[in-house]
C-alpha cells in the first residue's frame, strides 16, 4: 500500500472525556449547573444523600445571625474604626445606621422585677408613628394622653455595662409601669426650668454647709422624708413657694405606683403654679466653626468617600465614590438627622456670618449651572446644603432679622424648584419632601416676621400666593400689614380664588414678572383650570353654543391650544377628538378627580 492508503485511515487525536461535558456546562448559567451537578451525583452514586444528612450545620449563621452577634445599642467612634476591619460589625453598623434614635420603642412585660427592654424604632415604626404618637409600649396601642419621659436606660452589652440617656412616649397606664420602682424625669418646659432652679440651689447650699450637713443632703434620697423635711424647714434661704414644690414632688413620688393621668395633669397644674415668674431664660449660644463645613466633618467624609460630586473639581463627570477628590473650599456642611445619641457641639455649628456666606454661595451654584442635565445633581446638593443651615440658625437661636435675612435668601429657591423638577422630571425630586421644606421654611419666617422684623415685601408676597387655600390667609395680611393698598390689593387676589374668579386670578398669573412669585401662583393654577372647565361646561353647554379656543387658552393661561386640547380631553368624554368648531355641548365629564391632575393642567 502507498502513502495515500494510510493517510486515508489516519485516526484524529482522541479528545479528554470530560471535554464534551466542560462545553455542555459553559452554556449554563451558574443555578443550573449546579442542579444539574446535584442530580448526576445522586444518580451515579446510590446512598450518597445519607453523607449531606451528616453535614454540621451548627455553626451555619445568616445575616440575622451576624447582626445580632455584633449588635450594639449605641455605636461610638471607636466602634466604628472596628467595624471597618470586620465585615460581620460592618454589617451591623449598616443595620445601626438605618435605625431611628429620636425615640425607643420599651417592652415593660416584667416591669414588677424592674426588668425593661428598649430598642430604636425601624422605618416602619416612624410612618405609623409608633413610639411618638402611639404608645411606645411594644403591646400598646393607645394614643391619647401620652407623656415624654427621660430615662436612664443601663444595660449589659457584650459582657461590659453600659448607659444611655433615652426618651419615651408611654401612655399614662405604661406610665405607671415605667415609674413601678422610681420615678423618671418627665420630659416638659416646666421640668427643665425646675431642675436648673434644683441645680444652682444646690450649688450654693454646698458652699455655705459643713460636711455634716452633706453628709445629711446625700441621704435625702432614702426612705426617711420626715429628716428631709426638717432639713428643707432649717434653711432660711429657701422661699415658701419652693418648699411647697418639694412637698409636691415628694407626693407625686410616694404615689407612682398607682398615678393615673387626672393625677399627671394635676401635678403639671401645681407645678406650674407654683413655678418662680422670673426663671433664668435660654441663653442663646453661638457657633464657632469659622468654615463652610468643620474639620471634624472634613475629616470624617474624606475618609469614609462621601463627598459629593459638587464638592470636586469635576462635579458632572461620572466617578466612582471612592475615586472623588474633594476641594475643600467647596466642601459645605451636610444635613444630619438629629438623634438621641448624637451630641451637638458649637465646632460644628456655624455663626450668622459663615451662614450668609454658605448661602450666598450655594445660590451662586444656581447661578453657574442652568443646564438641565446639571440640574439634579445641583438641585439635590442645595437643598440638603440648605437644610443644614436651617438647623445651625435653630440651634443658636438667631435674633428675628437674622432669621428673616437667612430664609429670604431660600425661599425662592423652593418655589422655583418645584416647577423646574416637575418641569425636567427629576427622577430624584420628592414631591412631599420638598413640600414639607417649604413650608417649614417659610413658617419660621412668617414667625420672625410676627416678632417684628423687617421683611421683604415681594417674599410676604409670594407666601400669601402659596397659601391661598389656607383657612386664616386673609387675617394674617391684616395682622402683618394692617389695613392699607398694599394689603387691600392681596385681599383682591385672595378673595377671586376663594370665589372662583377665575378671570382676576389668571390676569394676575400672567401680569407676575417675577420667576418665584409667578411660581407660587402656579401651583394653583392646575386646580383653577380644572374648576373653570367645568363652570364653562355649564354656562355654555347649550345646543348649538361654540367656544373659539383661542379665546379659551388665553382666558386659563394655556400656552397653546394643543395644552387646552389635552386639558380637555383628560376631563370630558370626547368621542372623535376635539370638536371644530368648538362646543361643550353633549360632552360628559369623566372620572378624573382634583388630585389626579396631570402636567398638562400646569403648562405655561
Amino acid at each position: 500500500m502507498g502513502d495515500g492508503h494510510l493517510k486515508k485511515y489516519e485516526t484524529k487525536p482522541t479528545k479528554h472525556p470530560l471535554a464534551r461535558l466542560k462545553k455542555h456546562y459553559q452554556g449554563l448559567d451558574a443555578f443550573t449547573r449546579h442542579k444539574q451537578m446535584i442530580n448526576n451525583y445522586f444518580l451515579y452514586y446510590p446512598g450518597a444523600h445519607e453523607k449531606f444528612k451528616e453535614r454540621d450545620t451548627s455553626k451555619d449563621k445568616n445575616d440575622y445571625d451576624i447582626i445580632r452577634e455584633n449588635h450594639k445599642f449605641l455605636w461610638n467612634s471607636d466602634d466604628i474604626t472596628e467595624a471597618e476591619k470586620s465585615w460581620d460589625a460592618k454589617l451591623a453598623k449598616r443595620y445601626y445606621d438605618k435605625l431611628f434614635k429620636e425615640y425607643c420603642i420599651a417592652d415593660l412585660t416584667f416591669y414588677e422585677k424592674n426588668k425593661v427592654a428598649m430598642r430604636w424604632r425601624i422605618e416602619r415604626e416612624v410612618k405609623s408613628g409608633k413610639g411618638q404618637f402611639i404608645c411606645g409600649e411594644k403591646h400598646c396601642e393607645k394614643d391619647k394622653g401620652l407623656e415624654s419621659w427621660e430615662v436612664n436606660f443601663t444595660y449589659k452589652e457584650h459582657g461590659e455595662k453600659k448607659s444611655a440617656l433615652v426618651k419615651l412616649r408611654l401612655c399614662p397606664t405604661c406610665s405607671a409601669k415605667l415609674n413601678y420602682h422610681s420615678m423618671k424625669k418627665r420630659v416638659s418646659k416646666e421640668k427643665k426650668k425646675e431642675s436648673r432652679k434644683r441645680q444652682k440651689k444646690s450649688k450654693e447650699k454646698s458652699s455655705k454647709k459643713s460636711k455634716k450637713e452633706d453628709e445629711e443632703s446625700s441621704s435625702s434620697d432614702s426612705s426617711d422624708e420626715d429628716k428631709t423635711e426638717e432639713k428643707e424647714d432649717e434653711d432660711k434661704n429657701e422661699s415658701e413657694i419652693s418648699q411647697k414644690a418639694r412637698e409636691e414632688a415628694k407626693i407625686a413620688k410616694e404615689a407612682s405606683k398607682q398615678m393615673t393621668s387626672i393625677q399627671h395633669e394635676f401635678y403639671e397644674i401645681i407645678n406650674k403654679k407654683l413655678a418662680p415668674s422670673n426663671s433664668r431664660k435660654n441663653i442663646p449660644l453661638k457657633g464657632k466653626c469659622k468654615g463652610m463645613c468643620s474639620k471634624r466633618e472634613i475629616n470624617f467624609r474624606s475618609k469614609n468617600h462621601l463627598i459629593h460630586p459638587m464638592e470636586t473639581s469635576t462635579p458632572f463627570a461620572s466617578m466612582k465614590r471612592s475615586e472623588r477628590k474633594p476641594q475643600i473650599h467647596k466642601m459645605i456642611k451636610e444635613y444630619s438627622r438629629p438623634a438621641a445619641d448624637k451630641l451637638v457641639s458649637l465646632e460644628d455649628v456655624r455663626p450668622y456670618d459663615v451662614l450668609i456666606i454658605s448661602t450666598e454661595y450655594l445660590l451662586g451654584l444656581l447661578d453657574s449651572y442652568q443646564q438641565p442635565n446639571q440640574w439634579q445633581i445641583v438641585y439635590g446638593f442645595v437643598a440638603d446644603r440648605f437644610r443644614a443651615i436651617r438647623q445651625d440658625l435653630i440651634v443658636q437661636q438667631l435674633p428675628p432679622q437674622q432669621i428673616i435675612r437667612l430664609l429670604e435668601l431660600q425661599i425662592p429657591f423652593y418655589l422655583n424648584g418645584r416647577k423646574r423638577c416637575e418641569d425636567l422630571k427629576i427622577q430624584s425630586y420628592d414631591k412631599k419632601l420638598h413640600h414639607s421644606e417649604t413650608d417649614e421654611t417659610f413658617s419660621r419666617w412668617f414667625e420672625a416676621v410676627k416678632l417684628g422684623g423687617e421683611f421683604s415685601n415681594e417674599i410676604f408676597k409670594a407666601y400669601i400666593f402659596y397659601y391661598l387655600n389656607k383657612e386664616n390667609i386673609a387675617y394674617e395680611i391684616i395682622e402683618i400689614l394692617g389695613f392699607n393698598e398694599n394689603s387691600a390689593e392681596l385681599l383682591n387676589i385672595v378673595f377671586a380664588f376663594l370665589n372662583k374668579n377665575y378671570s382676576r386670578f389668571f390676569q394676575e398669573f400672567k401680569n407676575q414678572k417675577v420667576d418665584y412669585i409667578r411660581n407660587a401662583l402656579w401651583i394653583h393654577s392646575g386646580l383653577m383650570r380644572f374648576e373653570a372647565l367645568q363652570t364653562f361646561r355649564l354656562a355654555f353647554g347649550a345646543k348649538g353654543v361654540t367656544f373659539p379656543l383661542e379665546i379659551l387658552a388665553d382666558l386659563l393661561a394655556l400656552p397653546s391650544i394643543k395644552s387646552l386640547d389635552e386639558c380637555l380631553k383628560l376631563l370630558f368624554h370626547v368621542p372623535n377628538g376635539i370638536p371644530i368648531p368648538f362646543t361643550f355641548f353633549g360632552l360628559s365629564i369623566t372620572s378624573l378627580d382634583s388630585s389626579q391632575l396631570s402636567h398638562h393642567w400646569f403648562s405655561v
